[in-house]
């Protein structure tokens, strides 16, 4: 391997200057082949291909040739920037600061509700995770507070149709979604027709890793883990049996419900959008996930022994409401190629709009 000889604020500058908005590249791998064939690395180019998705270019990067593998997966592509207005500096400027690299965007509600026009109520829940409080990520108290609080004011405001924006969102868990998808559900729904988890070392043992830092209110799904895992040899693949999430008791919200999505929808964002669309709880606007619906996910880690790196893996292969155990995104109903919230508000009160009869 060649001596590390580049300066690290460049390469991060010149990556931040590609506008590798999702799927285009915009020169971002060049210059992390460049990089990498300088340190030693024998770089392809895997291009990706199919009649239901755009064309994303892929770099393969190895290394030597003996001993045991280390894969490091990343990516290089973006969200959309939004508003650039709302940036203290033109996002893909990479503008130095003083001592810091500023193009962050300035203070932005991460959850927000609010009312449109002609009763179109707007809901944006942020992330299905306790971002407020790193410390505590899956301390879902205050986000169900939030999502109390957003739907009392929509049945206040007699709103007729909602709007859900989960447009660059990251996901997280459904121990947020649940219960915002509770306020308008029609009938029990899972996130996943089946969840099949492949049984092994690595994932036993970060389970009791989990277990031994929790206390007895928060292990009823790691306790029914391991005992899945103590029954099934390593290698093997069980499936885990989720409950059903039950419609909301007493208030309800009864109108009719969008939720909108788009390629920067990831994680549970898009397992909010499949639920939505596969029980026919509302419509689906916007355009196509980039992440899948049917995928592989529930994250456990374990460390490398030498190096100490932890090491993140999926134990688990989820298959949406619908039971389609084909890899593919989630696709809307209706696809929209406008930003403007005001815009979309017009667009579900239209007649375009009613002649879906999925809510």
């Amino acid at each position: 391997m060649n001596k590390l000889d580049f300066d690290a604020v460049s390469l991060t500058q010149a990556l931040v200057k590609c506008p590798s908005i999702t799927p285009m590249d915009e020169g971002a791998l060049n210059i992390v082949e460049s990089h990498l064939s300088h340190l030693g690395f024998k770089c392809t180019r895997l291009p990706f291909s199919d009649k239901n998705s755009y064309d994303v270019d892929n770099l393969f990067a190895s290394i030597g040739s003996t001993g045991k593998h280390l894969a490091f997966a990343g990516h290089t592509d973006v969200v959309p920037p939004g508003n650039e207005d709302s940036w203290k500096y033109p996002p893909f400027s990479a503008k130095i600061d003083g001592d810091k690299n500023d193009t962050a965007p300035k203070d932005d509600a991460l959850r927000s509700f609010s009312l449109l026009k002609e009763r179109v109520g707007y809901l944006k829940p942020g992330p299905f995770y306790n971002a407020e409080n790193p410390t505590d990520l899956w301390d879902n108290s205050k986000f169900v507070t939030f999502i109390d609080e957003a739907f009392e004011f929509f049945l206040d405001e007699e709103v007729s149709h909602l709007i859900i924006d989960v447009r660059q969102n990251p996901g997280g868990t459904n121990s947020f979604s649940d219960p915002l998808i509770a306020w308008f559900a029609k009938a029990p729904f899972k996130f996943a027709s089946k969840f099949l988890i492949r049984s092994s070392e690595h994932a036993q043992a970060s389970n009791e890793k989990r277990l031994a830092q929790s206390d007895d209110s928060q292990n009823e799904i790691s306790n029914q883990l391991a005992q899945g895992y103590k029954s099934n040899r390593h290698g093997s693949v069980f499936e885990f049996h989720i409950q059903p999430t039950s419609p909301r008791e007493g208030k309800r919200y009864n109108g009719r419900v969008f939720v909108l999505i788009d390629r920067s929808s990831y994680s549970n964002a898009v397992s909010l959008a499949a639920i939505v669309k596969d029980y026919g709880f509302g419509s689906i606007i916007g355009e196509a996930s980039v992440d899948f619906a049917t995928t592989y996910a529930s994250m456990e880690t374990f460390s490398l022994t030498n190096s100490n790196i932890e090491v993140g893996f999926p134990k688990a292969h989820i298959i949406r409401p619908s039971g389609d155990n084909k890899a593919g995104p989630v696709f809307p109903d209706f696809s929209l190629k406008i930003d403007d919230i005001n815009e979309i508000a017009a667009f579900v009160l239209s007649d375009r709009a009613f002649q879906d009869g999925s809510n």
